[in-house]
Protein backbone atom coordinates (compact mmCIF):
# COMPACT_ATOMS: atom_id res chain seq x y z
CA UNK A 1 0.00 0.00 0.00
CA UNK A 2 0.93 3.85 -0.42
CA UNK A 3 2.53 5.93 -0.55
CA UNK A 4 -0.83 8.05 -0.36
CA UNK A 5 -1.33 11.99 -1.08
CA UNK A 6 -3.95 12.34 1.74
CA UNK A 7 -4.76 9.99 5.08
CA UNK A 8 -7.89 10.62 6.74
CA UNK A 9 -6.96 9.39 10.42
CA UNK A 10 -10.09 8.68 12.71
CA UNK A 11 -7.35 6.44 15.14
CA UNK A 12 -4.46 8.30 15.54
CA UNK A 13 -2.63 6.74 18.70
CA UNK A 14 -0.94 3.32 17.60
CA UNK A 15 -1.41 3.97 14.09
CA UNK A 16 0.21 7.55 14.00
CA UNK A 17 3.81 6.02 12.86
CA UNK A 18 2.13 3.62 9.95
CA UNK A 19 0.48 6.82 8.41
CA UNK A 20 3.42 8.81 7.96
CA UNK A 21 5.19 6.10 6.20
CA UNK A 22 2.42 5.60 4.23
CA UNK A 23 2.33 8.99 2.99
CA UNK A 24 3.93 10.31 -0.16
CA UNK A 25 5.77 13.45 -0.25
CA UNK A 26 3.84 16.62 0.39
CA UNK A 27 1.30 14.43 1.81
CA UNK A 28 -1.84 15.60 4.00
CA UNK A 29 -2.48 13.86 7.03
CA UNK A 30 -5.84 14.63 8.45
CA UNK A 31 -6.40 13.35 12.35
CA UNK A 32 -10.15 13.39 12.85
CA UNK A 33 -10.03 10.98 16.13
CA UNK A 34 -8.09 9.29 18.97
CA UNK A 35 -9.89 5.84 18.99
CA UNK A 36 -5.91 4.55 19.03
CA UNK A 37 -5.17 6.72 22.16
CA UNK A 38 -3.82 10.33 21.80
CA UNK A 39 0.23 8.98 22.64
CA UNK A 40 2.20 8.99 19.33
CA UNK A 41 6.12 8.37 18.62
CA UNK A 42 6.84 10.22 15.21
CA UNK A 43 9.99 10.43 13.15
CA UNK A 44 10.41 14.00 12.84
CA UNK A 45 13.03 13.54 10.45
CA UNK A 46 10.09 12.15 8.00
CA UNK A 47 7.69 14.80 9.10
CA UNK A 48 10.06 17.27 7.44
CA UNK A 49 12.22 15.11 4.95
CA UNK A 50 8.51 14.18 3.35
CA UNK A 51 7.20 17.37 3.86
CA UNK A 52 4.17 16.43 5.98
CA UNK A 53 1.10 18.59 6.38
CA UNK A 54 -0.87 17.49 9.75
CA UNK A 55 -4.38 19.01 10.55
CA UNK A 56 -6.10 18.38 13.07
CA UNK A 57 -9.57 18.68 13.31
CA UNK A 58 -13.33 17.63 14.58
CA UNK A 59 -17.04 17.77 14.04
CA UNK A 60 -18.02 17.23 18.00
CA UNK A 61 -17.56 21.21 19.16
CA UNK A 62 -18.84 22.50 15.57
CA UNK A 63 -21.91 24.11 15.42
CA UNK A 64 -24.96 22.35 13.59
CA UNK A 65 -24.74 25.26 10.64
CA UNK A 66 -20.75 24.11 10.14
CA UNK A 67 -22.10 20.15 9.74
CA UNK A 68 -25.08 21.09 7.27
CA UNK A 69 -22.69 23.06 5.57
CA UNK A 70 -19.90 20.34 5.06
CA UNK A 71 -22.51 17.55 4.04
CA UNK A 72 -23.56 20.23 1.75
CA UNK A 73 -20.24 20.43 0.60
CA UNK A 74 -19.62 16.39 0.30
CA UNK A 75 -23.33 15.79 -1.39
CA UNK A 76 -21.90 18.54 -4.36
CA UNK A 77 -18.39 17.87 -4.69
CA UNK A 78 -17.52 13.81 -2.97
CA UNK A 79 -20.13 11.89 -3.45
CA UNK A 80 -20.54 12.10 -7.39
CA UNK A 81 -16.90 10.91 -7.06
CA UNK A 82 -18.27 7.71 -5.89
CA UNK A 83 -21.14 7.17 -8.76
CA UNK A 84 -18.32 8.32 -11.14
CA UNK A 85 -16.51 5.14 -10.05
CA UNK A 86 -13.48 8.10 -9.39
CA UNK A 87 -13.02 7.03 -5.91
CA UNK A 88 -14.22 3.66 -4.28
CA UNK A 89 -14.39 2.34 -0.81
CA UNK A 90 -12.15 -0.02 0.40
CA UNK A 91 -14.28 -3.28 1.06
CA UNK A 92 -12.45 -5.61 2.95
CA UNK A 93 -15.08 -8.17 3.74
CA UNK A 94 -19.02 -7.96 3.99
CA UNK A 95 -20.72 -10.21 7.11
CA UNK A 96 -24.54 -11.06 7.34
CA UNK A 97 -26.24 -8.73 10.26
CA UNK A 98 -26.49 -11.75 12.14
CA UNK A 99 -23.18 -12.05 12.22
CA UNK A 100 -22.92 -8.79 13.82
CA UNK A 101 -20.61 -9.74 16.83
CA UNK A 102 -18.28 -11.70 14.81
CA UNK A 103 -17.56 -8.69 12.54
CA UNK A 104 -16.75 -6.47 15.77
CA UNK A 105 -14.60 -9.20 16.69
CA UNK A 106 -13.07 -8.79 13.44
CA UNK A 107 -12.90 -5.30 13.55
CA UNK A 108 -11.18 -5.43 16.94
CA UNK A 109 -8.32 -7.66 15.90
CA UNK A 110 -7.25 -4.56 14.01
CA UNK A 111 -6.16 -6.63 11.09
CA UNK A 112 -8.81 -5.10 8.88
CA UNK A 113 -7.42 -2.84 5.75
CA UNK A 114 -10.54 -1.07 4.28
CA UNK A 115 -14.06 -1.42 5.36
CA UNK A 116 -16.45 -3.94 7.22
CA UNK A 117 -20.25 -4.34 5.96
CA UNK A 118 -22.96 -5.53 7.77
CA UNK A 119 -25.58 -6.64 5.21
CA UNK A 120 -29.36 -6.25 6.62
CA UNK A 121 -31.05 -7.43 3.53
CA UNK A 122 -29.33 -10.40 1.88
CA UNK A 123 -31.15 -9.30 -1.30
CA UNK A 124 -29.06 -6.17 -2.09
CA UNK A 125 -25.49 -7.79 -1.30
Amino acid sequence: FGPFDVILDPVGGNYAAMDLTLLALDGRWVLIGLMGGRDAQLDLAQVLGKRIQLLGSTLRSRSDQFKADLFSDLSQHVWPLFAEGRLSPQLAKTFPIKDAEAAFAELASNQISGKLVLVIDEGLS
